[in-house]
């Protein structure tokens, strides 16, 4: 059912309004669980230039901000409810750790790792959260003023023919 609001002569659609909000919520979700995703999304969804930088960044470090200070509950809480052990780190979490630290980690967080990896990486070498955010959403803001650009290159024709 479309409603339409006039107000000053103007025409409201409140349908578009209210599909571009669920565009925005689900592209924030996304961003903050694999950044990658989001932007796909965001890409295939049609947003400006300016849409995919706030949303996808703002995602993105939203999710750092909740697993740098809650992941370890949220880990313990799935770990008691599919009755499993903490998982150790694997073998590549530590080579990586080793040999880029906390900004090599935070700048291959968006891209490749995806924020629940990239910070729990950094929180079992002893990180800091308030410093998982600082550097994650340095990253996240580079991430998604790069992916932006390239999806104004129209780049949506390439990632439908991929999925």
């Amino acid at each position: 059912m479309n409603i339409c609001l006039t107000l000053y002569s103007v025409v409201i659609d409140t349908d578009f309004i209210t599909n571009r909000l669920m565009d925005y919520f689900i592209v924030l979700i996304f961003s903050s669980l694999k950044f990658m995703v989001g932007v796909a999304t965001a890409i295939l969804r049609g947003f400006s230039f300016w849409e995919q930088v706030l949303i996808t960044s703002l995602g993105g470090i939203l999710g750092v901000i909740i697993f740098a200070y809650f992941g370890e509950k949220i880990r313990t809480w799935f770990n008691k409810k599919r009755k499993k052990k903490q998982k150790e780190l694997k073998e590549w979490h530590i080579k990586l750790w080793n040999k880029l630290g906390l900004i090599g980690t935070a700048f291959l967080t968006p891209p490749i790792l995806s924020p629940p990896i990239g910070v729990a990486i950094a929180l079992a070498f002893g990180t800091k959260p308030s410093k998982i955010v600082l550097y994650n959403a340095l990253s996240m803001i580079f991430w998604s003023f790069f992916f932006a650009y390239f999806g104004m290159l129209d780049v949506k024709e390439l990632i439908e023919k991929l999925l």
